[in-house]
């Protein structure tokens, strides 16, 4: 059931990882997406080309500073560990809505006699099933030390 949650997981932490912001946008769920674009009218997208981006009727430029941009801040997200050394842990944990909640970690290259032989969280996503198939609803990073 789960497998290919968990692909679609790793190649939307790879995607993020190699900034193939393209792809980023491809692997999110309409609900991901929708989300992207209200933080960013929060943060201060113009509401006009907010719409264009729903609508897929936005410019190749606008999309590619866009898409950037949004990479930049997932890479962000994720910069409590070496991004490059992160992994999605296949131990999905099925939510009441249907939707796959993966866990990230990144691998450590501390001893296990320091770590216990654990890795790094780095966060989880969140990927529920679409009419296309698996698609990223949101990214989890880890929360801050000390919360």
């Amino acid at each position: 059931m789960s497998e290919g949650a968990v692909e679609t997981a790793r190649a939307f932490i790879h995607a993020v990882v190699w900034g193939e912001h393209h792809r980023v946008w491809e692997l999110f769920a309409p609900a991901g997406r929708e989300r992207v674009l209200q933080a960013a009218e929060r943060r201060g997208m113009d509401a006009v080309a907010a719409g264009r981006a729903r609508e897929g009727t936005w410019g190749v430029e606008e999309a590619d500073v866009f898409l950037t941009s949004l990479v930049r801040g997932l890479r962000v997200d994720l910069s409590g560990v070496d991004i490059e050394l992160i992994d999605v842990v296949d131990e999905p944990e099925v939510q009441p809505d249907g939707a796959v909640r993966l866990r990230l970690e990144s691998k450590t290259l501390l001893p296990a006699v320091l770590t216990g032989g654990a890795n790094w969280a780095a966060g989880a996503v969140i990927v529920g099933r679409e009419a296309d198939g698996w698609r990223v609803r949101s990214l989890e990073p880890r929360p801050p030390a000390g919360s």
